[in-house]
């Protein structure tokens, strides 16, 4: 369904916040992170050169808000799509891991810039979308925003479907950022209806529609209309449906899990950027997958560049998908 473009433009709409996470020593460790921004930063990393990866949120305009727009711009990403807001600041969020990596989160984000990125959303140029470009949000996307603003959004999402552009979506369920489970619900079929691309989690829709099995799931997101459907599942591995074509790609653990933060962000935007470089879904769902197992084995959402492009170089299977990488 991805065509190999090697000037698509891809806008990831959301929110990127202030990550302080807890060393070693029990000091923390400050950095930037966000779901959809770190799907940004794993496919800007990994996609053909020539492919543009264009981050769409508001910001505010203070220094710390300047220094997160030099850091991105550092990861190579666009930042001409970003609202800078006069008395706004990012949100924040702790992270702590457990032995076993798994995470505990607190947040400050009620007052966060992105809630307001339909400023940003808004100034991108309609006539300027074409089959060449993808768009890429989220369930948290939708879930800081106002009632309005997530109609706003579909309506931005529909006009740019209409123009040929792609839509793809992970609906990534937070819970506590909802108003309720049906408000959650309503608005991630809203986004399923709009979608040609779903990358989602059996634990997610389980927890939002009662689907039990990936059977069920493919199903339900196939009759809605969506064509490229990836649904992970645990250690059942990963299932997805194509062009009507079924697979399944096994579970295989990593070897060393130090912290879970930004598995499925980096797996998306990882399988993003492989179907990018002509991948079929299957090939790219594994590569991806092998992305996610490098993620999870140091600490935060976004490894720190030099490293992950090191131990690409140290990964024989992942060598000849690199070899631009130095």
């Amino acid at each position: 369904m991805i065509k190999k473009f090697e000037q698509s433009t891809v806008y990831a709409i959301g929110e990127c916040m202030i990550e302080f996470s807890r060393t070693k020593d029990g000091s923390f460790q400050r950095s930037f992170a966000g779901d959809v921004y770190n799907t940004a930063v794993y496919l800007k990393r990994l996609a053909p050169i020539g492919v543009t990866v264009a981050f769409v949120s508001a910001v505010g305009e203070d220094k710390i808000s300047g220094e997160m727009l030099t850091f991105w711009q550092g990861e190579g990403i666009s930042v001409d799509h970003v609202a800078r807001l006069p008395g706004k600041s990012p949100g924040l969020y702790v992270v702590d891991t457990d032995e076993q990596g798994e995470r505990n989160f607190s947040y400050w984000r009620s007052r966060s810039a992105a809630r307001k990125l339909m400023d940003a959303v808004e100034g991108i140029a309609m006539e300027g979308l074409s089959e060449k470009d993808i768009i890429y949000f989220s369930g948290i996307t939708l879930a800081i925003l106002s009632p309005p603003d997530r109609e706003a959004l579909f309506a931005f999402l529909q006009n740019a479907k209409e123009k040929g552009a792609l839509i793809a979506f992970d609906p990534n369920y937070r819970p506590a950022l909802w108003e309720s489970r049906d408000c959650a619900a309503a608005n991630t079929m809203a986004a399923y209806g709009l979608s040609d691309m779903v990358l989602t989690g059996e634990e997610e829709e389980a927890n939002l529609f009662g689907w039990r099995s990936q059977a069920t799931e493919i199903s339900e997101l196939e009759r809605i209309g969506v064509a490229e459907t990836i649904v992970k599942a645990g250690e059942r591995g990963i299932f997805g449906k194509v062009r009507g074509g079924q697979f399944h790609v096994p579970f295989e653990p990593a070897d060393r899990v130090v912290d879970t933060t930004a598995a499925g962000d980096s797996f998306a935007g990882a399988y993003l950027a492989y179907r990018l470089k002509g991948q079929e879904p299957e090939q790219a769902v594994e590569s991806a997958a092998r992305i996610a197992r490098i993620v999870v084995s140091s600490p935060g959402a976004i490894i720190e560049r030099e490293r992950f492009f090191a131990q690409l170089r140290s990964d024989n299977v992942l060598a000849s998908e690199h070899s631009n990488v130095t």
